[in-house]
């Protein structure tokens, strides 16, 4: 189960279950089921009956319940000092998990962790590599273009591609006449989606114009 502390929410990210499950890759949960800081400080967590918390119990546990799992341990993932998730190990029957079992599962978890953040240092090298294409490409289009159209016509066509979005507008500004308009767009222009550049102040474009 993957953290993601700015959205105060975990995913569950892979699982290995014996018979059917509610509780499918891409589940999200609440961050309140974890003390964070705990888990942040390498401390595991588990519980030898679920059915014996005092209630009310967090809709997380009930799921569990609902799954036929009555006792469980969560093992931080922790990769470079940063707290990723954690290994969610459960069972059916109650009990605490043997210390052998717990020092195998942490040493899983490490590996785990330092995996998981290799792979999102990766990505995230991976994605960089891209939007630095693309701003290479937006530098040659620059010096091969001429006409201003086509300048402003390739800047907003890479700028989609480097946000991954469907639509852009670049909107000029004209000093002489106090006002600006959409010179150039891709997709659905921000005049036809309701937004009005004719006023300072007013709409999208109109906010940015009056900053």
């Amino acid at each position: 189960i993957l953290f993601d502390l700015e959205a105060d929410k975990a995913t569950v990210f892979t699982r290995h279950i014996n018979g059917d499950t509610r509780m499918s890759i891409g589940t999200s949960i609440s961050l309140d089921f974890w003390d964070v800081e705990s888990l942040q400080a390498g401390n595991t967590y588990s519980v030898a009956d679920i059915r014996e918390l005092s209630q009310p119990r967090l809709p997380a546990l009930d799921m569990l319940l609902a799954e036929g799992i009555v006792s469980y341990i969560n093992i931080p993932l922790i990769a470079y000092n940063e707290l990723l998730g954690v290994l969610s190990l459960a069972r059916e029957q109650p009990g605490y998990f043997e210390s052998e079992e717990i020092n195998i599962s942490r040493e899983v978890s490490n590996q785990l962790a330092i995996a998981i953040r290799q792979t999102t240092l990766f990505e995230d090298n991976r994605r960089r590599a891209d939007e630095l294409d693309v701003l290479r490409q937006v530098t040659l289009d620059i010096t091969e273009k001429l006409d201003l159209n086509e300048l402003l016509e390739a800047i907003i066509k890479n700028a989609i591609a480097l946000l991954k979005t469907e639509n852009g507008s670049i909107y000029l500004y004209h000093p002489e006449h106090d006002d600006i308009d959409g010179t150039v767009y891709i997709g659905e222009s921000l005049t036809a989606t309701g937004d009005s550049a004719n006023e300072r102040g007013q709409g999208l474009s109109g906010i940015v114009w009056g900053t």
